[in-house]
């Protein structure tokens, strides 16, 4: 799924020599283009079409816009921007991040059974780990979850996503709570991704105020990811 959104900083937006010697109906048929452009993956390269964008403007900002694009390689007769292509690469990048450093805090945890595929069949599965035939009882009592009787407990994909910031193991059934809490708070890819990379980063301890637990984030969950989409690390910077 495409996500729903990049980053955007007004002052970076401001200082740009390339936008700012655009006229101001260049400057608008810019940034309305360069959203097409992250929604649809490319704008139609003909003149006539991106005029119809525009709400049918056919004067000369549409020529100051275009040298902004380029052709596609992989879409003859259509248009993509550089610095949007990039920022897809980063987020995708963001997002095996913060999956990858979800799966190491879970390995740390319960050791081998923590790998990304291991996570994923689980999801399909919605099975507990096996043990290897050499474990001994103690340890089988250490990573056999405990289930109390009637829970039947399948989580969906962000719902291991989101236990694996708290190292949270995916078999583990959530308590009433925490499931009541997930489904108010109708969790979308993007608003996910968001919380994942801002999760995932090194922040100083005095500046760190992440939740400390899956329930209280869940219930805050609108208000974390204002707070993800605001967290910015300087590689992270579009304009």
């Amino acid at each position: 799924m495409n996500s729903p959104a990049f980053q955007f900083y007004p002052a970076d937006w401001l200082a740009d020599e390339a936008i700012q010697t655009l006229s101001i109906p260049a400057e608008g048929l810019y940034i309305r283009l360069v959203c097409y452009c992250w929604r649809e993956g490319s704008i139609p390269a003909d003149r006539v079409a991106i005029g119809r964008l525009c709400k049918g403007y056919d004067g000369v900002a549409i020529d100051e816009v275009l040298p902004l694009f380029k052709p596609s390689s992989d879409s003859p007769g259509r248009l993509i921007n550089p610095r949007l292509e990039a920022e897809r690469v980063r987020q995708v990048e963001r997002k095996m991040i913060a999956q990858e450093s979800g799966t190491k805090g879970a390995t740390s945890r319960w050791g081998g059974h923590g790998n990304p595929n291991r996570v994923r069949n689980m999801v399909a599965m919605a099975t507990p780990i096996g043990l290897d035939s050499s474990s001994s009882s103690s340890s089988s009592s250490i990573n056999t979850p405990i289930v109390p009787k009637g829970t039947e407990w399948n989580p969906d994909e962000f719902q291991v996503r989101l236990g694996a910031l708290f190292r949270r193991r995916p078999e583990t059934p959530w308590s009433e709570k925490e499931r009541k809490a997930y489904k108010a708070a109708a969790v979308q890819e993007g608003d996910l991704e968001l919380v994942e990379r801002y999760y995932s980063a090194s922040i100083a301890q005095a500046f760190d105020y992440r939740r400390r637990d899956l329930c209280t984030l869940l219930n805050n969950f609108p208000g974390e990811v204002d707070r993800a989409r605001n967290f910015k690390p300087k590689s992270d910077k579009l304009w």
